[in-house]
């Protein structure tokens, strides 16, 4: 079961993703993850997807889904979209930092979640903090992944 700062995580990218699959316009065209299983559904597969992931990792009265390629390629496109608004928010940090000006946002930055997350488990992390930037992205991909790779022991 996903708790804590774990889910929170978690939440934050099937959130955002789940947003993005509802609104997109073609009923059956293809998802942005960049994870093919998971982008070559259609919508509305996609979404029962999201919904039956979502409830199988924190509803303990539900069974966790099985580990198969679709639900694995549901749970890698939730990670792949959170690296995606990472490497937007630093690309947005870099901007505001150039341009002189304040401002954030996100009321919580997703790197901040990632953290928490990886503390909440015992990644280590390394060096690694909120305001790491572009040249750290390989990095919070790696975290990201070992964070991804733990939904394969909580099956």
């Amino acid at each position: 079961m996903l708790r804590g700062a774990e889910w929170e995580l978690f939440r934050e990218g099937l959130s955002c993703l789940w947003d993005e699959v509802e609104v997109s316009e073609e009923e059956d065209g293809p998802g942005t993850t960049g994870i093919a299983v998971f982008d070559d559904l259609p919508k509305a597969e996609r979404l029962a997807l999201l919904a039956t992931v979502a409830k199988g990792l924190t509803d303990e009265d539900e069974p966790c889904p099985d580990l198969t390629a679709l639900t694995e390629g549901t749970v890698a496109a939730i990670f792949a979209h959170i690296r995606y608004h990472i490497e937007v928010e630093i690309e947005l940090e870099e901007e505001v930092s150039a341009s002189g000006s304040s401002g954030r946002g996100r009321s919580r930055p997703l790197r901040d979640m990632v953290l928490a997350a990886a503390d909440q488990v015992g990644i280590e992390r390394g060096p690694l903090h909120a305001e790491s930037g572009g040249d750290a992205l390989a990095e919070w991909s790696d975290l990201l992944n070992e964070l991804r790779d733990r939904m394969d022991t909580l099956g």
